[in-house]
C-alpha cells in the first residue's frame, strides 16, 4: 500500500516538474544560505514522576543549529533544503552501565526538504503543490497549545507540545504532499494533505486531511478533518485484534462480590448488571468471584478469563489507531477595525481552538467525546511595544485517561514501549499516573478500576510566552508553562517519554532562549 502511494506522489511531482520545464527555460535564483541558532535553557520547577524518577529541578538545555538553502526556479518552483542538529540532555540523567544516559547528546537531522510549485500568476497564485518533508501550521495564532489535529493521538488519547525545540514548535512536521487552493481574493484558503506518519506509532501509515480557513476583516475562522491512520501500511498492526486492545461487555453475569486489588474494597455487581471490562479485569477480578462449578477448565478452583468469555459470550470491541479527528478555530483582532498606534498590530487579539480526537466511542474507556476535546483560548496582551509579543494561552482538556503516548505493553515486551498498540490505557503503568501508592503493582489494564485513578489533575494547561527582538537577527524569547512537556527518553533513545511530565496543577517549567539568524 505504502509503495503505491509513494509512487503516486513521486509521479505526480515529476509530472508537474516536467510540464513546467517544457513550458519555459529555467532561470535559477539561489538565495543566500540561512544560518540559524537557538540556545534554550530552563528548568522543570515541579513535575510528576516519569520512568520512576522525579523531574523536579530537572535542568533543561537544548542548543540547536540549522543551515537552510533556498532556490527559486522561474519564480514558480521554490526548493528548500535544511539540515542541522541539537545538543540535549536525555531524561533521566543517570549513569547506566557503560555510561549510557549520562552527559550531553547530539541529534542530527533534516529540518526540511521540500519543493513548492505555484500555479497561475506567481505573484498572486491561485494554488500550489508542495511535496517533501516540511512544517505545517494551520493555526497562525497558537504559540504553544493547540495545533492538535496533527500532534495528538485518539486511542490512546494524548496531546503533545514542544519537542526538539521546546519553544516555537506549535506545528507538525509532515512527510507527504499538500495542495493548497486560494479563492475570493485570498480570503478563503484550502489545504488538502496526504502525509506519512513520522512521530506516532505505527509509523508509515498515511493520513488524508483537509484544513480550511476564511478571513473577513477582523475575524478569521478555520476548520479541519484528519482521517488519522486511515491508509495503513499493515492493517493488522494499525487495527489489531488481541487481548491487549480489547474491551468486553457483559449483560448476563451472575451476582458478583469481587475485591478491588488497589483499595481492598468489595465491588458489588447485581445479576445481569451491565458490566464493561478489560481482559485483565475478567481474569483477575471477575473470574475468581464467579461460581466456577459450570466449567471443567479450572486452575486452583478459579476459572480463567477465557473460560468466562467462552461461557458468557460477551460482545467485544477492539481499539484501533484509526480515528476521525476534527478541528475548529477562530480569532478576532480588534485592531483590524480600530488600530492603536502605541500597540503592536497583533496586540489584543483573541483566539481559540477546539479539537475532537476521535469521533468514535468505545464502551468503558473512550465512551465520552468531551474527554477527547481539548479547548484552547489565547490572547495577545498589550505591552505598548516594550515587547514584540506577550501571549497567554489556557487549555481545558477533560481527559479521563492519562496523557500518555506510551503503552503498558512495555511490561511484556520492550519493543512495545512507544505507543505500539492502541489500548484501553486507563490506568498507571508504573510512571506515577495514578493516585494510589500501589498503582505500579498492577500489570493489566483495568476498565473496572478506572475511577480509582485521578487522571483529571492535569485537565488545565497554560502558557505565558514573550518575544523581544533585540536587533535584526537576534531575539530573546521566554516561556513559562504547564503543558504537555516530554523529554528525550534515556532508555529508548530517539523516543520521547511516554507520559507527560507535568500532571498536577503544581507542575510547571520555565525556559529562555536566544535566537540568532543570518
Amino acid at each position: 500500500m505504502r509503495n503505491h502511494i509513494v509512487s503516486l506522489i513521486t509521479g505526480f511531482a515529476l509530472f508537474s516538474g516536467e510540464a513546467f520545464a517544457a513550458a519555459q527555460p529555467d532561470t535559477i535564483e539561489r538565495k543566500p544560505l540561512v544560518i540559524g541558532t537557538k540556545i534554550e535553557t530552563g528548568q522543570i520547577v515541579g513535575g510528576s514522576r516519569v520512568i520512576g524518577v522525579d523531574p523536579d529541578d530537572y535542568y533543561l538545555s537544548q542548543v540547536g543549529v540549522s543551515l537552510t538553502q533556498e532556490v527559486l526556479v522561474n519564480r514558480r518552483l521554490n526548493i528548500k533544503v535544511g539540515a542541522g542538529g541539537v545538543f540535549y540532555n536525555s531524561y533521566p540523567t543517570v549513569i547506566q552501565s557503560g555510561g549510557a544516559g549520562y552527559g550531553v547528546k547530539f541529534g542530527p537531522g533534516i529540518s526540511q526538504a521540500q519543493a513548492l510549485y505555484k500555479f497561475g500568476d506567481p505573484d498572486k497564485s491561485w494554488g500550489a503543490l508542495r511535496v517533501g518533508y516540511f512544517g505545517y501550521k494551520y493555526n497562525p495564532d497558537s504559540k504553544n497549545l493547540g495545533e492538535y489535529l496533527f500532534r495528538a493521538g485518539a486511542y490512546p488519547t494524548f496531546a503533545v507540545t514542544g519537542g526538539w525545540s521546546i519553544m516555537d514548535n506549535a506545528l507538525a512536521k509532515v512527510i507527504g504532499i499538500e495542495f493548497s487552493l486560494s479563492q475570493l481574493n485570498g480570503d478563503l484558503k484550502h489545504s488538502f494533505l496526504l502525509y506519512s506518519e513520522r512521530d506516532f506509532r505505527p509509523p508509515g501509515d498515511f493520513t488524508p486531511a483537509y484544513v480550511g480557513e476564511y478571513t473577513k476583516g477582523p475575524f478569521q475562522i478555520g476548520a479541519g478533518v484528519s482521517l488519522y491512520h486511515y491508509l495503513p501500511i499493515k492493517g493488522k498492526v494499525t487495527s489489531p485484534k488481541t487481548r491487549n486492545n480489547s474491551v468486553y461487555t457483559f449483560d448476563n453475569l451472575p451476582a458478583i462480590n469481587a475485591v478491588d486489588p488497589l483499595t481492598g474494597d468489595t465491588l458489588h455487581y447485581a445479576a445481569g448488571q451491565h458490566i464493561v471490562a478489560g481482559y485483565g479485569d475478567i481474569d483477575k477480578i471477575l473470574a475468581p468471584s464467579i461460581d466456577t462449578n459450570w466449567d471443567a477448565d479450572l486452575v486452583n478452583g478459579v476459572a480463567g478469563a477465557d473460560s468466562v468469555i467462552a461461557h458468557y459470550n460477551p460482545s467485544v470491541d477492539y481499539f484501533t489507531f484509526k480515528a476521525i479527528k476534527l478541528m475548529a478555530r477562530a480569532s478576532f483582532n480588534i485592531q483590524k477595525m480600530m488600530p492603536i498606534a502605541i500597540l503592536n498590530p497583533e496586540d489584543l487579539k483573541v483566539y481559540g481552538e477546539v479539537d475532537l480526537l476521535g469521533v468514535k466511542n468505545y464502551p468503558g474507556v473512550y465512551d465520552d467525546r468531551t474527554e477527547r476535546m481539548p479547548i484552547m483560548l489565547g490572547v495577545n496582551l498589550p505591552t505598548f511595544r516594550l515587547l514584540n509579543t506577550l501571549s497567554f494561552e489556557v487549555e481545558y482538556f477533560r481527559n479521563g485517561n492519562p496523557d500518555d503516548m506510551g503503552s503498558q505493553q512495555a511490561k511484556l515486551n520492550p519493543a512495545y514501549a512507544y505507543n505500539a498498540v492502541p489500548d484501553n490505557n486507563s490506568q498507571d503503568n508504573g510512571g506515577g499516573l495514578g493516585n494510589k501508592p500501589n498503582a505500579a503493582q498492577q500489570d493489566y489494564y483495568s476498565v473496572l478500576l478506572k475511577d480509582d485513578f485521578d487522571n483529571h489533575r492535569d485537565d488545565w494547561k497554560w502558557t505565558l510566552y514573550a518575544v523581544k527582538q533585540v536587533i535584526t537577527g537576534i531575539s530573546v524569547r521566554a516561556q513559562v508553562a504547564n503543558d504537555h512537556f516530554r523529554a528525550q527518553d534515556t532508555y529508548f533513545p530517539g523516543y520521547w517519554t511516554g507520559p507527560s511530565m507535568l500532571r498536577t496543577p503544581k507542575d510547571w517549567y520555565y525556559v529562555v532562549s536566544v535566537n540568532f539568524g543570518i
